[in-house]
This record gives structure tokens, sequence and C-alpha cells, in this order.
């Protein structure tokens, strides 16, 4: 009769057990996973990895704020100069702002360059609309942008070496 009370028991329990048995074995590994994850992020790997990134999107950014990529990429065609100059100043406004937080993970002078260069296209920007009649069109606007886009160009090719520069030293 005892026995037939002790499996009477089991039977009644075995959901009580299961679930047990479950969160035993969630907390375990939980418990395993958090050890892990303390060692991954105190490693200086994680730290190189972090930085990589960082420079991976810096020369993404500095791609995607130059005002023939974006007057490539943005659908701009039908607008006039006053509203195009407004769409690439927020354009570059936003990018840049999207990429904020990488000033952490890169030297000073990179990041300063990056600044230098924000500020350069919307001055650029600015003077190149300013010149030319509130409703010329985009194509004008373009073939100014071409004609004084070197000044800006060796500030971008001279960030990107420091760029590389930097990555071909990550440790």
């Amino acid at each position: 009769m005892k026995e037939l009370t002790f499996m009477q028991f089991f039977i009644d329990n075995i959901y009580l057990l299961i679930i047990i048995i479950t969160f035993s074995i969630i907390f375990f590994l939980r418990r395993q996973n958090i050890k892990l994850n303390k060692n991954k992020s105190s490693s200086p790997d994680r730290k190189v990895q972090a930085k990589l990134v960082a420079f991976e999107r810096l020369v993404i950014l500095i791609e995607r704020i130059q005002p023939l990529n974006m007057i490539n990429r943005l659908p701009v065609n039908k607008l006039n100069n006053s509203s195009l100059k407004t769409i690439l100043i927020k354009n570059i406004i936003s990018e840049f702002d999207y990429n904020v937080s990488q000033q952490i993970y890169v030297p000073d002078n990179i990041w300063e360059s990056m600044l230098l260069i924000k500020n350069k296209l919307i001055n650029q920007i600015s003077s190149i609309s300013d010149s030319l009649d509130e409703d010329d069109s985009v194509a004008k606007f373009t073939s100014r942008l071409i004609s004084s886009e070197q000044s800006i160009q060796s500030l971008i090719k001279k960030t990107q070496k420091m760029i590389r520069f930097e990555v071909e030293n990550l440790q």
C-alpha cells in the first residue's frame, strides 16, 4: 500500500518535478553564460573589434556625406537650388549625428578631421547655393560643386589615410 501511495504522489507531482528540473537547468546555463560574457567583454579583442567597427563607420560616413554621392543617392532631380541646399545640409547633419558615438573609439585627430570635413562640406554647399539663383537647377548646382570639390577632397583623402594607418596599427 505504501508503494501505491508513493506512486500516486509521484504521478500527482510529475509536473512540479518537471518544472523544478527545467528551472534548475535554465539557472545553471544562464549562470555559465554570464561568466562567459564577463570574460569576453573585458578581452582586448573586443576593444579592437569596437575600434575597427568605428573606423569602418567613419569611412562609410565620409562616403555618405559627400555632396555628389548624396545627389546621386537622394531624389533631388526636380528640386530648386534652395531646397537642394536644405536637403543636403540636413542629410550631412543627420548622417553625422547618427555616427557621433564613434568619437569615443577613435583618436582625437581623426575625430577633429571628421568635424572639419562636415563643416567644410556644409560651408561649401552654402557658398555654392548662395552664389546661384534660388530657382537654378540641380545640374547647375552640381557643375559648380564639381569645380569646387578639389579643396575638400584633399582633406577627405588625408582623413582616410589617417584611418587606414590606425587600422593597420590596431592591437
